[in-house]
């Protein structure tokens, strides 16, 4: 009988069936083995690999669900979401699409301007950020798919501006789909807009490198939550969750981001929403050292329930409706990331650092190849 147990749960002597993760992601020869000492126990934790298939007819049984049961629960929780009606579109997305790109020019025009700021030693204009925010949380009540739509499209050149506003948009949609108050999603949208702040102290040859950085290049990468906090902090009317936004979206759930290392709940609910799309926007999109993966097009119906796709290639999933809007798709999407947030299992890692510290959960997507790391 093959069950499904953490990595915390393994004992010598049990027979590991599948270590659910890509041969080359485990520092194993094979991926069937009895488990003979704890050494072995240790690499599969030290490899952040949280779930594994164990076969109870070939070695010892653990009071844990079967395969089957595990991957039906599952599939109900994403679906049980993702069927969840979401807000009801306004307009349509040709009427939205032009002020929708206004918004757009606006927002980038106000990111730049606080990029500039930033490098001069000035404080952040807060009073021409709020109305950019505003602005961007009305497009999407009227129609999220024409914002997002254009936000898909980005050039190189412009990126860091882009990804900026690109994280404002999808973070207030994210709010928005989990029903929060109207006043913390205008503090996230703030703390999205806002949250690479620090970036602006970076050297252009360091953020815009095409090939490997150096330890010392990503050193100062790494200074850029710590660099935006401390400029925020210099601008009158910021709240606190901007700011923590700001600080804690490299932050990770097992405590390997940056620059405070903290771990589980002690991230704050917005935090991690704001890596979760931070993420998203960085892996979907083309950047000068890695090429965008493709986004999902199709994801579980919010209308006629999900596909029977194994959760573990959630993101390939197929829209039984072809009806469903592109913001519905996506708000269901972003709550299968929320469900599978704390369950990812490690995946191989293209950074562009020489000495990658990969995390679990620090990038959705379903090819190793295409994966990135949370370090830029």
């Amino acid at each position: 009988m093959l069950k499904k147990v953490d990595a915390s749960q393994l004992r010598v002597g049990m027979f590991i069936h599948d270590l659910d993760c890509g041969w080359m992601e485990h520092p194993f020869v094979r991926s069937q083995f009895l488990l003979t000492c704890e050494s072995e126990i240790q690499k599969i934790r030290d490899a952040r690999i949280h779930g594994v298939v164990i076969d109870c007819g070939r070695g010892m049984d653990v009071d844990a669900p079967t395969l089957a049961q595990a991957q039906a629960a599952t599939e109900a929780e994403v679906t049980a979401l993702a069927t969840t009606a979401t807000s009801r579109v306004r307009v349509s997305v040709g009427e939205e699409l032009q002020r929708a790109a206004t918004v757009r020019r606006e927002a980038v025009g106000v990111v730049r301007t606080v990029m500039q700021d930033a490098r001069l030693g000035k404080a952040v204009h807060f009073e021409e950020v709020g109305p950019v925010v505003q602005n961007i949380t009305e497009s999407i009540l009227r129609n999220a798919g024409a914002l997002l739509g254009l936000l898909q499209i980005k050039n190189k050149d412009d990126y860091t501006f882009l990804h900026s506003v690109s994280v404002c948009t999808l973070l207030v949609a994210f709010c928005r789909s989990r029903n929060l108050d109207d006043e913390r999603i205008y503090q996230a949208g703030i703390g999205g807009l806002l949250h690479d702040t620090g970036k602006a102290l970076v050297p252009d040859a360091i953020l815009h490198k095409a090939g490997r950085l150096t330890d010392a290049e990503f050193a100062i990468i790494k200074r850029h939550p710590r660099d935006g906090h401390d400029i925020l902090l210099r601008t009158p009317g910021i709240g606190a969750i901007p700011l923590d936004i700001t600080l804690h979206h490299h932050e990770r759930r097992d405590g390997s981001g940056y620059p405070d290392a903290q771990a589980g709940s002690a991230i704050s609910e917005l935090a991690q929403m704001a890596a979760i799309v931070d993420v998203y926007d960085a892996i979907t999109s083309e950047r000068c050292y890695h090429r965008g993966c493709r986004r999902p097009k199709r994801c579980a119906s919010c209308t006629s329930g999900a596909s029977s796709t194994s959760t573990r290639r959630w993101s390939r999933r197929s829209c039984a409706a072809s009806g469903s809007t592109r913001s519905a798709r996506w708000c269901c999407w972003n709550r299968a990331v929320w469900v599978s947030w704390s369950r990812r299992m490690k995946r191989a890692c293209s950074c562009p650092r020489s000495t990658c510290s990969f995390t679990p959960g620090s990038s959705v997507t379903s090819s190793p190849r295409q994966s990135i790391c949370h370090g830029r």
